[in-house]
């Protein structure tokens, strides 16, 4: 166990005050959650707002609703390279899982595998688009490549919450979205999942759903408010190796488990969400700077590439909860995640594998999928959060530096 400063490779920072305020949206109960809703309806400019207790559970309810409108459609189309719970929540809904290739200089769809994979559409239920790590995807012209066929466009907007593409909030723009309030997300309670939409077909479909949900056991806020205080704490650099050294806590790991409860979303962490928006700006702001102070400097290291700068339809610099950066080749990668993991530096590796990889997932026309492979092999991420000091900032220069040599 080495005792060091080490960064997180992404934070939403909650505090003590954050807690009692947690404490205080206990004790109002249904009303604090209430407002909490009104808060999203009027920011993200949508009729109809659900809570749930995680993204992955806002996917699955999501899923189910759609399902229920097209009984006869039960597959889902999502990229060969995403989040884990993408694949785990399609199995916890009973449906089966479709791929289509990414692009790697954009970590979206590659549009023309994609025209490829909608084939056969009679029995895709929906596209699930993610805007990995905050970077917005091409929702237009996915939906234009769609032409109305009667799939369902679901906006994975769990990395990207109070992002907007063209002055419209993402998770806005396909049928259906949501966000992920989980920890190391834009914004955290915690725990969490908020789904978001203008369709009242779909509204109608979920309350019922979401209102049949199990309650949460008396216990359970208690559990999640030592967790809100255990986070406060060993969040910050100065302990983050506390939490990083105990291998049981798997911090940084990507797994698959579609065996994922599925819990109402409490009053405590809704009061955790008290000045969300000014929270979520502050620390948008910070991400926004760290973002373009990295683009500056690895301009010096051509060897490293930033996704953001392949994005040709992203205009202004992204409050991104982890900055992608594509490395040239594997012997470089490796050696700069050994040095950012002795010295603490935060730079991690992305999702270890493409998801036709998973060994459990059953998956429909699994193929090869070149974009997704080079994805998990090339990219490795930067820490962008406010813990991030102009010293750490040395620090990880330093660390290249000793790569580069």
């Amino acid at each position: 166990m080495r005792i060091q400063r080490t960064l997180p490779p992404a934070a939403a920072p909650i505090t003590i005050n954050d807690i009692f305020n947690g404490i205080k949206g206990l004790r109002r109960g249904q009303a604090e959650i209430e407002n909490f809703k009104a808060d999203i309806r009027k920011k993200f400019r949508v009729r109809h707002c659900f809570f749930v207790s995680s993204g992955k559970a806002a996917l699955t309810l999501i899923l189910h609703a759609l399902h229920r409108f097209s009984p006869d459609r039960d597959e889902v189309l999502i990229p060969a390279f995403t989040c884990f719970s993408v694949p785990s929540a399609i199995v916890r809904a009973g449906l089966k899982g479709r791929l289509s290739d990414v692009d790697p200089a954009t970590l979206d769809f590659d549009f023309r595998a994609f025209r490829n994979a909608l084939n056969p559409k009679e029995k895709l239920l929906a596209v699930v688009s993610p805007h990995l790590f905050g970077l917005p995807a091409n929702i237009d012209k996915l939906q234009d490549l769609l032409n109305d066929s009667g799939v369902a466009v679901i906006e994975d907007a769990a990395q990207a919450m109070g992002e907007e593409l063209g002055g419209k909030p993402l998770g806005t723009l396909g049928d259906i979205g949501f966000f992920s309030l989980g920890r190391g997300k834009a914004f955290s309670t915690v725990e969490g999942g908020v789904i978001v939409t203008n369709s009242d077909q779909l509204a109608d479909a979920l309350q019922p759903v979401i209102q049949k949900l199990v309650g949460q056991s008396r216990g359970r806020p208690l559990k999640i408010a030592a967790y809100a205080l255990a986070l406060s704490a060993l969040t910050k650099p100065s302990l983050f190796w506390l939490p990083k050294s105990v291998s049981g806590l798997k911090l940084g790991e990507t797994i698959y488990d579609p065996h994922f409860p599925i819990h109402p979303y409490s009053p405590f962490q809704a009061g955790l969400a008290r000045n969300w928006q000014k929270r979520l700006a502050a620390f948008q702001a910070a991400r926004r700077e760290s973002v373009l102070h990295w683009i500056k400097i690895l301009a010096d290291y051509p060897w490293l590439k930033p996704v953001c700068l392949e994005n040709d339809y992203i205009k202004d610099p992204i409050p991104l909860i982890r900055l992608p950066v594509r490395v040239q080749n594997s012997r470089l990668r490796d050696a700069m995640l050994d040095i950012s993991k002795r010295r603490g530096l935060g730079i991690m590796p992305s999702y270890p594998t493409p998801v036709g990889e998973i060994k459990e997932l059953g998956l429909v026309n699994n193929g090869q999928f070149p974009g997704a492979r080079q994805c998990a092999d090339d990219l490795v991420t930067f820490p962008v959060h406010g813990f991030v000091s102009p010293g750490d900032r040395r620090r990880i220069v330093a660390g290249l530096e000793a790569v580069q040599a």
